[in-house]
């Protein structure tokens, strides 16, 4: 297995690029996330500055190399213990994302 640092990701997207130890770059798309729940639900999104292992393969689609297999190992230093939840997994807070707007809430917005 590979190690590198999660350069982006997209959740609008589903995908994003990984920046390996020999300093190239390679993509990945969410579908390739490892699933280690047992009931077989989805891997939550990584995020920038996440360590991550991986494989590569070539793609049989556009016939280059991209990471399968992709496990988060750690999250970034930078990351606070109130972004995750009591089971270790990281949430994004409520009004952080930048496609949901404050629009239509009572106090919000107004001058």
């Amino acid at each position: 297995m590979m190690r590198g640092r999660v350069q982006w990701f997209s959740l609008e997207r589903r995908y994003g690029f990984i920046d390996c130890e020999d300093g190239s770059s390679i993509f990945f798309h969410q579908n390739q996330m490892a699933e280690d729940h047992p009931s077989g639900t989805p891997s939550p999104a990584p995020f920038k500055g996440d360590l991550v292992s991986y494989e590569t393969e070539i793609s049989a689609r556009s016939n280059r190399l991209h990471a399968i297999d992709v496990r988060v190992i750690s999250p970034p230093a930078s990351a606070s213990p109130k972004e995750t939840n009591r089971n270790g997994i990281r949430q994004i807070a409520k009004g952080k994302l930048p496609w949901i707007a404050n629009e239509g809430r009572e106090g919000e917005g107004e001058s």
